[in-house]
């Protein structure tokens, strides 16, 4: 599926188009964490190929006006998409890292 949602992607509306990008971001970051090793090596061929075709896409999604969480979990989903899988992780669960870092709330 992510193959063909790739090739869609140029072809999504510009204002809704990081949406997309940061799913797929999502997706790729826990590909990257734990692949599936049961599939055939076609598939992650393919899967492959689709996720860097879609990097020069995904990382012109930047330069549009996002509000911070938005351009944040986008910058995360870049990261990912561009085999910066731990720093796309952390990006994506900032979050959730305010009982480690209990100054990092207000600052996000």
């Amino acid at each position: 599926m992510i193959p063909h949602i790739c090739a869609l992607l140029p072809t999504t509306t510009p204002a809704l188009r990081h949406y997309y990008v940061i799913d797929l971001g999502q997706v790729h970051a826990a590909w990257r964490r734990r692949p599936v090793e049961s599939v055939s090596s076609e598939f992650v061929a393919g899967y492959e190929a689709a996720v860097v075709s879609i990097r020069p896409c995904a990382c012109e999604c930047l330069t549009r006006p996002l509000d911070p969480m938005d351009f944040r979990y986008l910058l995360a989903a870049c990261a990912a998409l561009c085999d910066q899988s731990g720093l796309g992780r952390f990006l994506f669960t900032l979050d959730s890292l305010s009982d480690e870092f209990p100054d990092l709330a207000g600052y996000v």
